[in-house]
């Protein structure tokens, strides 16, 4: 048998004739004559026992001569790791194995091997299959075909491919099966590689919107990939034809790309660009051939290749387009450039005229701000105070050569809470509260102001509102105070009522039941809504007049509001609440105002799944803590936006208390408010006019 065409391998098992056909596989070439002597002749296998380090001796022929046949089988079988298995079927235990059997399966040539034996090496994945098409074989007879997996010895799993024979009897009996083992374990994975580089050619073409074609003269066979399929819109498995072809070509162009395929096969090369219609859709691509011929000039066959440049087309369009508005536009503006020179010259003399006036209106300015009735200050990025009304120097003295927190506030550094990155930084204007040592309280803003230079300033303005805060310190005290009134008249006055007519409605309805019972339904639903009414009479005089803050202490009203507040709105709440001072009824009733608005803008604004409430007292400072995992505040919100927070920063500082938010967009916000407890227990006597 020639190596390398495969076939058939003939060889004698206990004097019987065998035929193996053996398949066609590249680099995998095996020939050879297998001779097993019947069990009455004490010769073993040809194959029995292994090489030995020393080399072995060849068989002699009758002549005694060497036999080198057996030999020459032995080493293709050991080389192509072909093994050899013979089972006498009427005999269900013993079978023959080939050592090279042996050696591919990790198996113990010396013990003994049986039909299952083979069976439990097979995988265990494979094995019901492979063992109904062995009990279909033996029943049907014929050629056995197919490849599995099987484990060896060690656990270390392998392909085979088998291949097998039934030889039957004069009476037409199975007697006997044989056949071959190959390992196929290199070949399945070279497989399963090339299928997978196959796939990665697939994406990269997707990817990169590019596709090849073959073409096979002698065979009469043209292949697209599939990006090629989809590039012109054709699906796979029709019939593909020159014609079908030139069917996708864009009538305009359709005869240029026929010229250049003849040219191309006259020799030309065919590198093109060209339209296609695809689904009616205008598409662009280049088209790259690389064509073979025969000797005489024929076509043997080629290669090419299919690439989508419609983004690269429609881009030059839009450069080319762009190109042709920038040339428009530059012939307009030299057009106009001898008069913008004009016009810039007299814009110049303009400015010096123009700065000259604005001096004289800076001079006027500063003369303006020194009769204002608070003072004014210009501050640089190094906290350097460039100008000062005389009201801010009466104040604060000469600041010359000092920086503005050491002027106003005696501090060696920075203040924490610095405009000046804000108002310089995104131009914004800020404004604020600022209570000095000496008791007085100053609003104050700061917005971005530019020298006459051009160099960004802060300017500060700030006028005297203690009077004012007096005031409404006071207006807040009496609100608070008509809230409470109103509370208490809700619970006592309206709360009654709406329980006086619920046990009236209630004997109506005992009446009811018994002379009209038809009626009863009607008022059923009227209790329900008195007894809905009530509720919310009660939940309001509560809200307006929380009783725990003077009776039960602050830490318990709290725990009342978070209790309630989970009750009513449904967010899951934790209250964490420590031992803590006692507070004055001013500062106690604004502290949980304060609390209350925090919870009711999670509600509302956060979406909070979880609210968590904190109350200590630490270092002589009570600390009250909301947070909450909402949606938080985005970075760009300007400070103070919204009612509810400009509400609780005054609250704050009515009751010198010092407030913090701290949120991000995503990741929920935090409202902390701490007090000195000092402070917490002082009566406000001043706001009650004492």
């Amino acid at each position: 048998m020639h190596p390398a065409r495969g076939g058939l391998c003939h060889f004698s098992v206990f004097d019987r004739s065998a035929e193996i056909q053996y398949p066609r596989k590249p680099q995998a070439y095996w020939a050879g004559a297998l001779v097993v002597h019947p069990p009455s002749e004490p010769k073993e296998p040809a194959m029995a026992g292994r090489p030995q380090s020393q080399g072995r001796t060849p068989p002699r022929t009758a002549g005694g001569e060497f036999d080198f046949r057996e030999e020459r089988l032995r080493l293709a079988l050991e080389g192509g790791q072909i093994g050899l298995w013979d089972r006498n079927l009427t005999d269900q235990e013993e079978m023959y194995w080939s050592d090279t059997l042996h050696e591919m399966l990790g198996h113990d040539p010396n013990e003994p091997v049986t039909w299952a034996t083979f069976f439990e090496h097979i995988y265990e994945e494979d094995r019901p299959r492979v063992s109904r098409r062995v009990e279909k074989w033996l029943a049907e007879g014929g050629d056995f075909k197919d490849e599995f997996r099987v484990i060896r010895a060690d656990g270390q799993v392998r392909w085979f491919a088998s291949q097998g024979r039934l030889y039957c009897d004069d009476a037409g009996r199975p007697v006997r099966a044989a056949g071959v083992h190959f390992d196929i374990t290199e070949r399945i994975g070279v497989e399963e590689a090339l299928a997978r580089t196959r796939e990665d050619l697939d994406h990269a073409q997707q990817v990169g919107r590019i596709g090849n074609w073959r073409l096979d003269v002698r065979n009469d066979v043209l292949e697209w990939s599939d990006e090629n399929h989809r590039i012109f819109g054709i699906p796979k498995g029709e019939p593909l034809s020159y014609e079908t072809f030139l069917s996708t070509i864009h009538p305009d162009d359709r005869q240029h790309v026929d010229q250049a395929w003849k040219a191309a096969l006259a020799g030309e090369p065919y590198d093109i660009e060209h339209r296609i219609l695809r689904d009616g859709e205008v598409r662009w691509v280049r088209e790259k051939a690389f064509l073979e011929f025969e000797q005489d000039g024929a076509l043997r066959g080629g290669f090419g290749i299919t690439q989508d440049i419609t983004d690269r087309k429609e881009a030059e369009e839009a450069l080319r387009r762009s190109r042709d508005e920038l040339e428009h536009r530059v012939a307009e503006r030299t057009a106009d450039l001898l008069t913008v020179i004009e016009q810039l010259e007299q814009e110049v003399r303009q400015r010096l005229a123009a700065e000259t006036t604005a001096q004289q209106e800076r001079d006027r300015l500063f003369s303006l701000l020194n009769m204002l009735p608070g003072y004014v200050v210009l501050k640089d990025r190094q906290y350097a105070i460039r100008y000062a009304s005389h009201r801010f120097l009466d104040r604060f003295g000469d600041p010359t050569g000092r920086p503005c927190h050491e002027v106003q506030y005696g501090l060696e550094d920075v203040c924490d809470d610095c405009p000046m990155a804000e108002v310089l930084g995104r131009g914004a204007t800020c404004d604020w509260e600022e209570t000095y040592t000496d008791g007085s309280t100053h609003q104050v803003w700061a917005m971005p102001f530019e020298e006459s230079d051009g160099t960004p300033l802060l300017l500060e303005f700030a006028i005297d509102v203690t009077e004012r805060k007096k005031l409404e310190l006071l207006i807040s005290e009496m609100s608070e105070a008509e809230r409470r009134r109103i509370g208490r008249d809700l619970h006592d006055m309206l709360g009654q009522t709406m329980t006086g007519l619920s046990y009236l409605v209630g004997g109506l309805a005992d009446r009811l039941a018994q002379t009209a019972p038809h009626e009863q339904p009607l008022v059923e639903n009227l209790m329900h809504v008195i007894s809905d009414a009530t509720a919310q009479v009660r939940a309001m005089a509560h809200g307006l007049n929380p009783v725990g803050v003077e009776e039960s202490g602050f830490s318990a009203s709290v725990r009342e509001l978070v209790e309630g507040f989970e009750a009513t709105c449904g967010i899951p709440c934790e209250l964490r609440a420590g031992e803590a001072a006692p507070l004055g009824p001013f500062a106690a009733m604004h502290l949980y105002r304060i609390a209350q608005e925090a919870m009711n803008n999670a509600a509302k604004h956060s979406r909070a799944s979880r609210i968590s409430v904190d109350l200590h007292q630490n270092d002589g400072t009570l600390v009250l803590r909301v947070a909450d995992d909402g949606v938080g505040m985005a970075k760009n919100r300007a400070p103070g936006e919204g009612m509810g927070l400009r509400v609780m920063r005054y609250r704050a500082g009515a009751i010198g208390a010092k407030l913090a938010i701290s949120s991000a967009e995503g990741e929920g916000t935090t409202v902390t408010c701490a007090l000195p407890v000092e402070q917490a227990q002082q009566e406000k006597d001043e706001c009650h006019g004492e």
